[in-house]
Protein backbone atom coordinates (compact mmCIF):
# COMPACT_ATOMS: atom_id res chain seq x y z
CA UNK A 1 0.00 0.00 0.00
CA UNK A 2 1.37 3.39 -0.99
CA UNK A 3 0.79 6.21 1.45
CA UNK A 4 0.37 9.76 0.29
CA UNK A 5 -0.71 13.12 1.58
CA UNK A 6 -3.35 14.65 -0.66
CA UNK A 7 -3.02 18.22 -1.86
CA UNK A 8 -5.15 20.70 0.05
CA UNK A 9 -8.41 21.69 -1.66
CA UNK A 10 -7.22 25.32 -1.94
CA UNK A 11 -3.88 27.07 -2.08
CA UNK A 12 -4.71 29.90 0.30
CA UNK A 13 -7.10 31.66 2.63
CA UNK A 14 -9.33 34.54 1.54
CA UNK A 15 -9.62 37.39 4.03
CA UNK A 16 -11.98 39.75 2.24
CA UNK A 17 -10.16 41.14 -0.80
CA UNK A 18 -6.82 39.81 0.50
CA UNK A 19 -5.70 36.29 -0.37
CA UNK A 20 -2.98 34.71 1.77
CA UNK A 21 -1.31 31.87 -0.11
CA UNK A 22 0.07 28.97 1.87
CA UNK A 23 3.46 28.96 0.15
CA UNK A 24 3.89 32.67 0.93
CA UNK A 25 2.92 32.11 4.53
CA UNK A 26 5.48 29.33 4.84
CA UNK A 27 8.16 31.50 3.22
CA UNK A 28 7.52 34.13 5.90
CA UNK A 29 7.79 31.46 8.60
CA UNK A 30 11.03 30.17 7.04
CA UNK A 31 12.56 33.65 6.95
CA UNK A 32 11.60 34.29 10.59
CA UNK A 33 13.18 30.96 11.57
CA UNK A 34 16.33 31.80 9.58
CA UNK A 35 16.64 35.18 11.32
CA UNK A 36 16.21 33.49 14.70
CA UNK A 37 18.89 30.89 13.89
CA UNK A 38 21.34 33.52 12.65
CA UNK A 39 20.67 35.76 15.66
CA UNK A 40 21.27 32.96 18.12
CA UNK A 41 24.47 31.80 16.40
CA UNK A 42 25.78 35.37 15.97
CA UNK A 43 25.13 36.26 19.62
CA UNK A 44 26.95 33.08 20.63
CA UNK A 45 29.94 34.45 18.67
CA UNK A 46 29.72 37.69 20.64
CA UNK A 47 27.87 39.72 18.00
CA UNK A 48 24.84 41.94 18.47
CA UNK A 49 21.25 41.13 17.65
CA UNK A 50 20.82 44.60 16.15
CA UNK A 51 23.42 43.88 13.46
CA UNK A 52 21.53 40.76 12.35
CA UNK A 53 18.32 42.77 12.12
CA UNK A 54 20.04 45.54 10.16
CA UNK A 55 21.50 43.03 7.69
CA UNK A 56 18.07 41.42 7.24
CA UNK A 57 16.43 44.82 6.78
CA UNK A 58 18.64 45.48 3.73
CA UNK A 59 19.37 41.95 2.47
CA UNK A 60 15.81 40.60 2.36
CA UNK A 61 14.38 43.21 -0.05
CA UNK A 62 17.57 43.00 -2.12
CA UNK A 63 17.08 39.23 -2.23
CA UNK A 64 13.57 39.65 -3.59
CA UNK A 65 14.85 41.95 -6.33
CA UNK A 66 17.69 39.53 -7.13
CA UNK A 67 15.29 36.59 -7.22
CA UNK A 68 13.03 38.37 -9.70
CA UNK A 69 15.96 39.48 -11.87
CA UNK A 70 17.29 35.91 -11.95
CA UNK A 71 13.88 34.58 -12.97
CA UNK A 72 13.43 37.18 -15.70
CA UNK A 73 16.90 36.48 -17.13
CA UNK A 74 16.65 32.67 -17.01
CA UNK A 75 12.96 32.28 -17.92
CA UNK A 76 12.32 35.13 -20.33
CA UNK A 77 9.80 33.05 -22.29
CA UNK A 78 7.52 32.84 -19.25
CA UNK A 79 7.53 36.58 -18.53
CA UNK A 80 4.34 38.39 -19.67
CA UNK A 81 4.89 40.15 -23.01
CA UNK A 82 3.50 43.50 -21.84
CA UNK A 83 5.89 46.34 -20.93
CA UNK A 84 5.27 45.67 -17.25
CA UNK A 85 5.98 41.94 -17.63
CA UNK A 86 9.39 41.89 -15.89
CA UNK A 87 7.77 43.53 -12.86
CA UNK A 88 4.75 41.17 -12.74
CA UNK A 89 5.64 39.19 -9.62
CA UNK A 90 1.93 38.51 -9.10
CA UNK A 91 2.17 36.28 -12.18
CA UNK A 92 4.81 34.18 -10.45
CA UNK A 93 8.49 33.57 -10.76
CA UNK A 94 11.41 33.98 -8.39
CA UNK A 95 14.87 32.48 -8.83
CA UNK A 96 16.16 31.27 -5.48
CA UNK A 97 19.85 31.57 -6.36
CA UNK A 98 19.45 35.13 -7.61
CA UNK A 99 17.85 36.01 -4.30
CA UNK A 100 20.61 34.40 -2.29
CA UNK A 101 23.30 36.07 -4.42
CA UNK A 102 21.84 39.59 -4.26
CA UNK A 103 20.85 39.29 -0.59
CA UNK A 104 24.33 38.04 0.31
CA UNK A 105 26.02 40.82 -1.65
CA UNK A 106 23.97 43.52 0.07
CA UNK A 107 24.42 41.80 3.45
CA UNK A 108 28.20 41.79 3.00
CA UNK A 109 28.12 45.51 2.12
CA UNK A 110 26.19 46.26 5.33
CA UNK A 111 28.60 44.16 7.38
CA UNK A 112 31.62 45.93 5.89
CA UNK A 113 30.12 49.37 6.55
CA UNK A 114 29.58 48.37 10.19
CA UNK A 115 33.10 46.96 10.52
CA UNK A 116 31.88 43.45 11.38
CA UNK A 117 33.83 40.26 10.74
CA UNK A 118 32.17 39.15 7.49
CA UNK A 119 33.54 35.58 7.56
CA UNK A 120 32.32 34.96 11.13
CA UNK A 121 28.91 36.41 10.33
CA UNK A 122 28.58 34.27 7.20
CA UNK A 123 29.53 31.23 9.25
CA UNK A 124 26.73 32.06 11.69
CA UNK A 125 24.24 32.65 8.86
CA UNK A 126 25.08 29.65 6.64
CA UNK A 127 22.74 27.07 8.26
CA UNK A 128 19.91 29.61 8.19
CA UNK A 129 20.10 29.90 4.39
CA UNK A 130 18.99 26.28 4.08
CA UNK A 131 16.02 27.03 6.32
CA UNK A 132 15.13 30.25 4.49
CA UNK A 133 15.14 28.59 1.07
CA UNK A 134 13.20 25.66 2.46
CA UNK A 135 15.94 23.31 1.21
CA UNK A 136 13.61 22.28 -1.59
CA UNK A 137 16.36 21.01 -3.85
CA UNK A 138 15.45 20.73 -7.49
CA UNK A 139 15.81 23.60 -9.90
CA UNK A 140 17.10 27.01 -8.99
CA UNK A 141 14.19 28.81 -10.60
CA UNK A 142 10.76 28.37 -9.12
CA UNK A 143 7.39 29.37 -10.33
CA UNK A 144 4.49 30.18 -8.09
CA UNK A 145 2.05 28.27 -10.23
CA UNK A 146 1.40 24.57 -9.98
CA UNK A 147 3.17 22.76 -12.83
CA UNK A 148 0.72 19.88 -12.86
CA UNK A 149 -2.17 22.32 -13.24
CA UNK A 150 -0.43 23.73 -16.32
CA UNK A 151 -0.36 20.20 -17.79
CA UNK A 152 3.36 20.31 -18.45
CA UNK A 153 6.35 18.94 -16.58
CA UNK A 154 7.95 21.13 -13.94
CA UNK A 155 11.46 22.49 -14.47
CA UNK A 156 14.27 20.07 -13.98
CA UNK A 157 12.34 16.97 -14.94
CA UNK A 158 13.31 13.65 -13.46
CA UNK A 159 15.59 10.79 -14.34
CA UNK A 160 12.65 8.94 -15.84
CA UNK A 161 12.32 11.64 -18.54
CA UNK A 162 15.68 10.81 -20.16
CA UNK A 163 15.69 9.65 -23.74
CA UNK A 164 15.78 5.93 -24.32
CA UNK A 165 19.30 4.57 -24.57
CA UNK A 166 20.86 7.49 -22.68
CA UNK A 167 23.14 6.17 -20.01
CA UNK A 168 23.75 7.69 -16.64
CA UNK A 169 27.01 7.64 -14.73
CA UNK A 170 26.46 6.94 -11.05
CA UNK A 171 27.09 10.01 -8.93
CA UNK A 172 29.85 8.27 -6.99
CA UNK A 173 31.83 7.58 -10.19
CA UNK A 174 31.13 10.91 -11.84
CA UNK A 175 32.84 13.04 -9.20
CA UNK A 176 35.57 10.66 -8.03
CA UNK A 177 39.12 11.91 -8.50
CA UNK A 178 41.52 9.45 -10.04
CA UNK A 179 44.76 8.97 -8.26
CA UNK A 180 47.98 9.27 -10.28
CA UNK A 181 49.81 6.90 -7.93
CA UNK A 182 50.71 3.46 -9.23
Amino acid sequence: MVLSIPSPPSNGIDLGPLQIRFYGLFYVIAVIAAVAITTRRWEREGGSRELVHEVVLWAFPAGLVGARLYYVITSWGEVPKEWWGPLAVWRGGLGVWGGIAMGTLVGVLVLRRRGADVARFMDAAAPALLVARGDRGGSATTSTRNCSAARRPCRGGSRSTRRAGQTSTPRSRRFTRRSSKN
